[in-house]
């Protein structure tokens, strides 16, 4: 039980400090409020500190920022930097990555488990944080360290070495840090700390570079990660390259052209799609047209889509939506 002491006040007024900045990718419907809420609960409940990447939502104020810059869904092309990018290369064993493409992506590992029993391909999953909580161990859960902010990292050592020895074959860095609305890092910041939290389990798991956007602002998206690896000199461990994607389902054609310059970004190296959604139209049109192509690109080694939750996936705790049961019925 954590002592209530001092420094139990400063810790939570340090992470109500940071709540609209550093506050992971949790679903999108709850207000801030119901964040302080349950931290006023937990302050009296006696449990361990939560973290800052594990259950509170601040999906709206990202999705929102996404929707309101019409500029984020159409593709540019982005100048390839003056650079001879090279990567670190596995050089203790090789790692058996995922057994299939599809993930999944959620919060609540109640539901996740629930949608994976109706979903017999989906394989993998990831929380934003470096702790599964719960899921079902028939999947390979990706721990990420979701920033470079102390509360995180001082737990990240702890929380990858369960993983891995749970069975965990990859592992995510930073998420959205071309993003203000995320991890929010320069590249130079990531690079560095990339290599000093990330490079360390190479070879022991597949390591993705930082996930980044489908932004074409300068500096955002694939051209945030092209200054990454620039900035990484040949020394950042990375296997694969980790995107996001959001657009309106018939602008289905910018998705695979954000795939194919990632792809490119990335010397060749795989391409994961961690959170992908339309922000309007027939969504169960979409992933009939999506998912077929996303299963038969050989460079994209995974996907997940937004989200496994409520007002997504999920239509109720017990039920999946209409185009959650395409996602979980579609064949690989």
């Amino acid at each position: 039980m954590f002592i209530r002491t001092i420094v139990t006040l400063t810790i939570l007024a340090g992470v109500i400090g940071r709540s609209t900045a550093v506050i992971s990718h949790h679903h999108h419907r709850r207000c801030l409020g119901d964040f302080h809420t349950r931290l006023a609960d937990w302050a009296s409940s006696g449990e361990d500190v939560p973290t800052i990447a594990d259950g509170w939502d601040s999906r709206a104020m990202e999705m929102n920022s996404r929707i309101h810059s019409a500029s984020r869904y159409v593709v540019s092309a982005v100048p390839n930097l003056a650079t001879s990018i090279s990567l670190s290369e596995n050089n203790k064993r090789d790692v058996v990555s995922i057994s299939g493409k599809r993930g999944l992506a959620f919060n609540n590992a109640t539901l996740a488990n629930l949608f994976g029993a109706s979903c017999s391909n989906c394989s993998w999953g990831y929380n934003w944080g470096s702790s599964s909580r719960g899921l079902n161990s028939r999947y390979s859960y990706v721990p990420m360290l979701w920033s470079d902010d102390a509360s995180l990292t001082s737990q990240w050592d702890r929380d990858a070495e369960i993983a891995i020895s749970s069975g965990a074959s990859s592992m995510f860095s930073f998420n959205e840090p071309d993003n203000v609305g995320q991890a929010n890092m320069l590249p130079q910041a990531a690079a560095a700390a990339h290599i000093k939290y990330l490079n360390k389990y190479g070879g022991r798991v597949k390591i993705g570079a930082p996930a980044v956007t489908n932004s074409v602002k300068p500096g955002e998206g694939i051209q945030w990660l092209e200054h990454f690896l620039n900035a990484c000199g040949g020394q950042c461990h990375v296997d694969f390259c980790n995107v996001h994607w959001y657009a309106p389902a018939e602008d289905v054609d910018n998705l695979f052209e954000h795939l194919e310059k990632a792809h490119e970004a990335c010397a060749g190296k795989p391409v994961w799609l961690t959170e992908f959604a339309p922000v309007s139209g027939d969504i169960q049109g979409f992933l009939r047209q999506v998912i077929p192509k996303l299963e038969s690109m050989d460079y994209v080694e995974a996907y997940s889509y937004f989200m496994v939750a409520l007002d997504s996936l999920m239509s109720s705790a017990s039920t999946l939506s209409s185009f959650g049961e395409v996602y979980a019925a579609l064949p690989a």
